[in-house]
């Protein structure tokens, strides 16, 4: 057995594959039938994400066709911004009464004028005359504005055109697929004349035939990529309008309910007296039965409301949680506060009792004093 058949004999799918580029006679361009692209094309379908479809594009032409893609993408995107402002625009202009966009000032310039000559006649229809020519000058200006965003609606969407498209990537593109055919070869194999039945020999290399029909199927593809990537945008686009809309609904539904809350019934006022009623009654202390131990030496019933009341003003203590570090250093400061306390505390009482031994001192009465001694009395002694 031979080189050849004893490898076709070890590998059934070379053979197989050998056996169909050796009856194809190469790659034949009418083999990509519309079938074969409609089913590409439709999986392109299943990107929902720009990342998504840049995925699916053949690793050897990624790097030729993000750009171009995100590109593309970019365009709709001011495309879909370029549209929704015209449609703003244009409600302005066909609304009853009219309205103007912000950039418009609606305010007429003030002209001052004296109160003799705005009175007359003449003077009313001159301010007449001015507030007609600034609602004139509005208006030409919203027409101006409209048909500078229609003009460039237009630059977008010949962008975006399939021949504009297609004329922006091809360059790349051949490029690439120069570079691919050029590095992409595989052993070319031929029948052995004269042989055995199915016996076949290398006859040197030749172009890859998947690389060939890879370039034509991503030639074919290159614009298709571009149109999803368009669609992925305003798919994104009308998502996020029916967001806004949805909030804005429901925020008007939300009005209406809140103007059906406020018909009559318990006012707010009165439900909060009722609150702070209640509030008082828990705070208050209770009456002891001992009304004359109240009456004298109880606290009065003014004061106890107004305790009552500071109690219902003082915010709730926050409370926090201590690290064990920042226990320690707050217990050693308590301990420290405590002994300056005490120090404090004796050297008060110290200097109390000081003082009340010097005022004793001072005002205690004079002893009896001594007699003079008599001479007479020591002879008599």
């Amino acid at each position: 057995m031979s080189t050849t058949a004893f490898i076709r004999a070890l590998s059934p799918a070379v053979h197989a594959l050998s056996g169909v580029t050796l009856a194809s006679g190469g790659l034949d361009t009418d083999t990509h039938d519309a079938a074969s692209r409609h089913a590409r094309h439709s999986a392109l379908q299943g990107a929902s994400s720009l990342e998504e479809l840049i995925a699916m594009v053949p690793s050897d032409y990624r790097d030729v066709l993000r750009p171009f893609i995100l590109d593309v993408a970019g365009l709709a995107t001011k495309r879909v911004a370029v549209m929704e402002t015209f449609a703003k625009w244009k409600a302005h202009q066909s609304a009853s009464p009219k309205t103007y966009p912000s950039f418009i000032l609606t305010k007429a310039p003030s002209v001052q004028l004296t109160k003799e000559f705005a009175g007359t006649d003449v003077g009313r229809s001159s301010m007449s005359a001015l507030e007609r020519k600034h609602g004139e000058y509005c208006d030409a200006l919203l027409a101006d504005a409209l048909k500078a965003k229609e003009s460039e609606r237009e630059l977008l969407d010949g962008l975006i055109d399939p021949q504009a498209m297609w004329t922006r990537v091809k360059a790349p593109l051949d490029a690439r697929v120069e570079v691919i055919l050029a590095s992409r070869r595989t052993l070319k194999v031929v029948s052995v004349v004269g042989g055995e039945p199915g016996e076949v020999e290398y006859a040197g290399w030749e172009v890859s035939s998947v690389a060939v029909r890879q370039s034509f199927e991503i030639r074919e593809d290159a614009v298709a990529f571009a149109f999803r990537a368009i669609s992925i945008v305003e798919g994104r686009h009308i998502a996020q309008r029916s967001k806004t809309d949805r909030k804005k609904e429901i925020a008007k539904s939300a009005d209406v309910e809140m103007a059906d809350a406020s018909k009559p019934g318990p006012s707010i006022q009165s439900m909060v007296d009722r609150a702070v009623s209640a509030r008082f009654k828990k705070a208050l202390p209770t009456r002891s039965n001992n009304t004359k131990k109240a009456e004298n030496g109880g606290v009065s019933n003014a004061i106890e409301l107004n305790a009552a009341m500071r109690a219902l003003d003082r915010p709730a203590p926050a409370v926090r949680k201590l690290t064990p570090f920042q226990k320690r250093k707050s217990d050693r400061n308590a301990k420290a506060s405590q002994k300056r306390d005490l120090r404090g505390a004796e050297a008060r009482e110290k200097r109390r009792s000081q003082v009340v031994k010097d005022n004793k001192r001072r005002d205690k009465p004079a002893g009896k004093t001594r007699k003079p001694r008599d001479k007479h009395h020591d002879l008599m002694k």
